[in-house]
C-alpha cells in the first residue's frame, strides 16, 4: 500500500524527473573521466582533485547555504509578500562574502597556499568564484524544484555540463589543454550560468531588500548553522585528501578520488531523490502529515536505495579496471567502503531535512564535529602507516555516526512535536 502511494505522490514524480536529468549531467564528466586520467600527469590530477574539493568546501561558506533557506520559505504563508525580499537579500549576502574572501586571499602568499593546500593561488582563485557563481544557481533551482518547473532545471543543470564537455572536448583537438586550461574553462562556463539565472531571477521576482536588523537576523540564526554544519561536513568527507597529498602524496590522491569519482556515481540517486525530498518534507510537515506514515515512507526508500547500492557494487568492480586503466588498478580496493559511506550520506539526507523544517539547525553541530574529529585524528594518526585504502575506511565509519547521530536528533523533534 505505502509504495503504491509513493508512487502516485510528487514526491516519485519528481525523484525520477531529476535522477534522469542528473544521470544525463553525470553522463558527461563520467565520459570525460578516462580522457582526464591519461591527458593529465597523475600529479595534474590530483591537484585537479584538489581544485574540486577546496570548491566544494567554499560552497557553503560563499553561499551561506541561502538556497535552503529560500526553500524553506517558499513554503512559508506568513511571508509570501516579502519573498522576493529574501531572494535579494541572500544574493546580496552572497556578495558581500565573496568580496571577503577575495580579499583574504589577496593578502595570503602563494607558496604558502601551494605549500598547506596543495592548489596554486591563481587556481584558488577561480575555485572562489565558481563557489560563488554555484550559490546563485542554486537558489535559481531551488525555486525551480519548488514550483515543480522541470524544463528549468534540466537547462540549468544539463545545460551547463554539455557546455562543459563541449568544451573541454574541444580543448583535446588543439593544443591548448592543460590543467590551467581546464580550471579557466569551467569557471566561464560557471559564469554564463550564473548570468542566466541572475536573469530568472530578476525576472521573476521583484528588486527588493530586507533592511531591518529583526528580519536580517533571522536569515543569519537559521543560516549560520547550516553553514556551519556544511563546512565541518565538506571538512571530513574532504580532509582525507588534503591529509593524503601531505602525507602519502598527490599520486596517492589520484588513485583516491579517480576511484571515489566513479563511485560518485550512485550519489546520483541520493541527489536526485534529495532534490525532491526536501522541498515535499517541507511542504507535508507543514501540512501535519501523519508521523508514522512518514516514517514508514523513509524505512521504504532508504531499503530501496541499500538493495540499489548493492547491485551497483558488483557492476563497479566489474567494470573499474577497463574504465579508469592499468595507473589505477589499486582503486578497486576502496570501492566497498565508499559505497558504504555514500548509503549512509543518504541515509542521513533523510532526516536532515527534519531539523532544518523545525529550525533547530545547531542539532546538526551534534553529529558533524564529532565526526569532523573522528575523521582528522584517524587519518592523521593512522594513514601513514595503514595507506590510502584507510581513508576510505574513515570516511564509511565517519558517514555512519554522522547519520545515526543526527537519526537520533530528529526523532526527538518528532517526538515531542
Amino acid at each position: 500500500m505505502i509504495s503504491l502511494n509513493i508512487l502516485k505522490s510528487n514526491l516519485f514524480k519528481g525523484s525520477v524527473v531529476y535522477t534522469g536529468i542528473n544521470f544525463i549531467n553525470k553522463a558527461f564528466p563520467f565520459l570525460l573521466l578516462p580522457f582526464l586520467v591519461r591527458a593529465l600527469s597523475v600529479s595534474d590530477f590530483g591537484e585537479f582533485s584538489l581544485f574540486r574539493a577546496i570548491t566544494n568546501i567554499f560552497i557553503p561558506l560563499i553561499g551561506f547555504n541561502l538556497s535552503d533557506l529560500i526553500v524553506r520559505y517558499f513554503f512559508d504563508v506568513n511571508i509570501k509578500e516579502s519573498f522576493n525580499k529574501y531572494i535579494y537579500t541572500s544574493i546580496l549576502i552572497n556578495t558581500i562574502l565573496l568580496v571577503c574572501s577575495l580579499i583574504i586571499l589577496f593578502l595570503v602568499d602563494g607558496k604558502f597556499v601551494l605549500a598547506y593546500v596543495g592548489l596554486h593561488k591563481k587556481y584558488l582563485l577561480v575555485s572562489f568564484f565558481i563557489s560563488f557563481f554555484t550559490s546563485i544557481l542554486n537558489i535559481s533551482r531551488g525555486l525551480f524544484r519548488c514550483k515543480n518547473m522541470f524544463k528549468a532545471f534540466c537547462f540549468l543543470v544539463i545545460g551547463q555540463s554539455v557546455l562543459y564537455f563541449l568544451s573541454i572536448v574541444g580543448l583535446f583537438t588543439t593544443d591548448f589543454f592543460s590543467l590551467e586550461a581546464l580550471i579557466y574553462v569551467e569557471g566561464v562556463i560557471y559564469f554564463v550560468f550564473f548570468i542566466l539565472s541572475m536573469i530568472s531571477i530578476l525576472k521573476s521576482y521583484e528588486y527588493g531588500f530586507f533592511y531591518s536588523k529583526a528580519e536580517l537576523l533571522s536569515i543569519i540564526n537559521f543560516s549560520a548553522p547550516l553553514v556551519v554544519n556544511s563546512s565541518i561536513a565538506y571538512l571530513f568527507a574532504l580532509s582525507d585528501r588534503f591529509i593524503i597529498n601531505l602525507t602519502l602524496g598527490s599520486k596517492e590522491v589520484a588513485l583516491y578520488s579517480a576511484s571515489f569519482q566513479l563511485v560518485s556515481i550512485l550519489q546520483i540517486l541520493a541527489v536526485s531523490f534529495n532534490a525532491a525530498w526536501l522541498p515535499w518534507v517541507f511542504k507535508n510537515l507543514s501540512e501535519k502529515r501523519d508521523i508514522k506514515e512518514f516514517n514508514r515512507i523513509r524505512l521504504y526508500v532508504g531499503s530501496c536505495f541499500l538493495f540499489v547500492s548493492m547491485c551497483f557494487y558488483i557492476i563497479v568492480v566489474y567494470f573499474l579496471p577497463i574504465i579508469l586503466g592499468d595507473k589505477y588498478n589499486d582503486s578497486v580496493s576502496f570501492v566497498s567502503w565508499f559505497i558504504g559511506g555514500m548509503i549512509f550520506q543518504l541515509f542521513y539526507w533523510l532526516v536532515v531535512p527534519i531539523i532544518q523544517f523545525y529550525k533547530k539547525n545547531w542539532l546538526l553541530l551534534y553529529g558533524s564535529i564529532p565526526c569532523l574529529l573522528i575523521s582528522v585524528i584517524l587519518n592523521y594518526t593512522f594513514l601513514d602507516s595503514q595507506g590510502v585504502v584507510f581513508a576510505a575506511k574513515v570516511n564509511f565509519l565517519a558517514w555512519g555516526c554522522l547519520f545515526f547521530i543526527t537519526l537520533y536528533n530528529s526523532q526527538k523533534i518528532l517526538k515531542y512535536d
